[in-house]
């Protein structure tokens, strides 16, 4: 094999390589910016718990109210807390992360409305 075609093939190689799973720039700022998205959302959802505490309970144990607004105050920052670092190694590795904040984002609404479901059903 000549210096030209090893050459070339290493070329070839490596656009290969850089096409079949590499992280763009715009995949990147993309990812990026729904990550914002995804903490703000958490932040908004947070506080939206942290309203769900503050039900006047009438029953005598309060202890699912008090759990079910736990879930949906600190559940959505958790979940958006993974998907962070999930999208960062996917990012490290080259990887397309774009649709881990979008699922993140989907998994924090439903953990609200878990939360309100628990805190709810504990109040009769």
């Amino acid at each position: 094999m000549t210096d030209q075609a090893r050459h070339n093939s290493i070329d070839e190689k490596a656009a290969k390589t850089q096409t079949a799973g590499s992280s763009t720039l715009g995949s990147v700022l993309v990812t990026s910016a729904l990550l914002l998205l995804s903490v703000a959302l958490a932040w908004v959802l947070g506080i939206m718990g942290i309203l769900l505490a503050v039900t006047n309970c009438s029953a005598a144990d309060c202890s699912g109210l008090t759990i079910g607004s736990g879930i949906a105050t600190f559940g959505p920052a958790a979940v958006v807390l993974i998907s962070i670092v999930i999208s960062i190694v996917r990012l490290v590795q080259r990887r397309r992360a774009f649709w881990v904040p979008i699922i993140g984002m989907v998994v924090a609404v439903l953990m609200t409305v878990l939360g309100g479901a628990v805190a709810f059903v504990s109040i009769g």
